[in-house]
């Protein structure tokens, strides 16, 4: 339940990483905008990467259990 709430926390920071974006397109080029971005980003992927990762261990431990039953 925890990496449902999660993807939608990533979601959030990809709408605030874009917001960023958005102001350093938009000429307003304060280094605020540019650290915000890259550790919105930082933090979006690396949360991606937790739930790819753990959606990859429990599809390998699923075709286990199912190979070591047949």
């Amino acid at each position: 339940m925890l990496l449902i709430w999660g993807v939608f926390l990533a979601a959030l920071f990809d709408a605030i990483e874009n917001i960023a974006l958005l102001n350093l397109l938009s000429g307003n080029l304060n280094q605020v905008w540019s650290s915000m971005a890259y550790y919105f980003a930082v933090l979006k992927f690396s949360i991606l990467a937790i739930v790819m990762v753990y959606i990859l261990i429990n599809l390998g431990v699923l075709l286990i259990r199912k190979f070591r039953n047949e």
